[in-house]
């Protein structure tokens, strides 16, 4: 742009500072000339989270990419810390009113959203496309108002299947959601209602070998979840799968054979190390338990007891610590090769160098295991595949931890509440 347009100055986001600076200085050294860059603090959605096409969820003044309607919601989903800054920046409300605004108690943000959304819109769509937009958003949104210019869809026979269609495929056909994963996202977050009641159900699939995290507060409902899985309990509404076979319909002990378990709270029978690793799988080899063992972390001390893996335990294992009852607990589930290995807080009593040590382990000789962890520590999950955060008994957010840390304030707020703790 400099070379053929003659552009000195480049504007951009604060997120891209380092990459101004960077062609600022290739001009500079290349053609011995000047340029400036000059950056614009992000904008942030009513959910926090950055506004812009790399994002997403870009605005487009063309009325075929992004309606008159879906303009007016946009700007009328501004981040409330965002709202003065875009009226100041963006409309030509006089100065002498926007200082009035600010004036306002927090209880009419709202307001001073239409009034951003209502400019914007008609500056860019005309006042008559900005007044049916905040008719049919009104509509939509209070019960008031006019909903004939609110955008729709029809559909034809082709999108039923016995006459009904999923929620997911619905918000695609509806233009609502570009994708599967965002129509998933959407509901997850309660951002979808049909009529007054809101949609809280939905699918997850856990793909085989795949790590998925369950992160949650007490009580949330995180061991509930898994333990539909073995039977524990039954749903009462709608199904749990394993291998496309609802797990009501296998026979118990075929469907526990695939599925291993460790809990927060492990059980030591009276018997020794070997007997205990073993419970369940004695025709074991002891090279397999001492393997099991080994991806446990439970070797060293193990083997610093006086007869090793024939040390014999107590019931309960009162004279083991907390995490070495774990890691014994741990070993056992190793051992037992399940296609699905849930583990229900199950190294919270391990430090991170430990946990570390066996998570990388696990991975090297049990990678095609699918493994469901259930933390309450983010550090315990991270490197999952996916995370899934639960709230309330159901599911508030999911993804990688670095999608949850852009996306999900309630993930947001757990990881700096738990690296402030850390450091303290």
């Amino acid at each position: 742009l400099f070379q053929h347009y003659g552009c000195n100055m480049q504007f951009g986001g604060d997120d891209q500072w380092s990459n101004m600076l960077g062609g600022t200085e290739l001009i500079r050294k290349k053609l011995g000339k000047d340029a400036y860059a000059m950056t614009i603090t992000l904008l942030t959605d009513s959910q926090g989270h950055k506004m812009g096409k790399t994002a997403g969820n870009a605005v487009w003044l063309d009325p075929n990419k992004t309606s008159p309607f879906d303009f007016y919601q946009y700007w009328r989903n501004v981040g409330d810390a965002d709202v003065m800054k875009c009226i100041k920046m963006l409309t030509f409300i006089p100065i002498e009113e926007i200082a009035e605004m600010e004036k306002w108690d927090d209880s009419r943000i709202n307001e001073k959203k239409e009034i951003l959304a209502y400019e914007l819109t008609s500056l860019v769509h005309g006042e008559e496309e900005a007044k049916k937009a905040q008719a049919s958003a009104r509509a939509l949104f209070s019960g008031a108002g006019d909903i004939e210019h609110m955008p729709t869809t029809t559909l034809s026979d082709e999108d039923f299947t016995d006459g009904e269609i999923g929620i997911l495929d619905l918000l695609i056909k509806g233009k609502m959601a570009p994708s599967r994963s965002e129509a998933k996202r959407l509901v997850i977050q309660g951002g979808v209602l049909v009529g007054d009641e809101k949609v809280d159900n939905f699918s997850l699939t856990i793909n085989p070998g795949e790590t998925i995290g369950i992160l949650g507060s007490t009580g949330c409902g995180k061991t509930s979840l898994v333990s539909l899985i073995p039977r524990f309990f039954d749903v009462t509404e709608g199904q749990v799968l394993v291998d496309d076979v609802d797990v009501r319909d296998y026979k118990l002990s075929v469907l526990r054979d695939k599925i291993s378990v460790a809990l927060q709270k492990s059980e030591v029978f009276s018997d020794t190390f070997k007997g205990n690793i073993a419970w369940g799988n004695e025709e074991l080899s002891d090279e397999d338990i001492s393997r099991a063992a080994d991806i446990a972390q439970a070797t060293e001390f193990i083997n610093n007891k006086p007869d090793g893996m024939n040390t014999l335990l107590n019931q309960g294992g009162t004279s083991l610590s907390g995490g070495q009852k774990q890691r014994v607990a741990i070993a056992r589930a190793v051992l037992k090769h399940g296609e699905i290995m849930i583990l229900d807080d199950a190294t919270s009593a391990l430090d991170l160098r430990t946990e570390a040590a066996f998570y990388n382990e696990l991975g090297k000789y049990h990678g095609s295991a699918t493994k469901i962890i259930i933390a309450q520590r983010i550090a315990s999950i991270q490197n999952a595949d996916r995370i899934a955060v639960i709230e309330n008994g159901t599911m508030a957010a999911l993804g990688t931890h670095e999608e949850l840390l852009e996306n999900s304030s309630i993930y947001r707020d757990i990881y700096e509440s738990q690296q402030k703790s850390a450091k303290a």
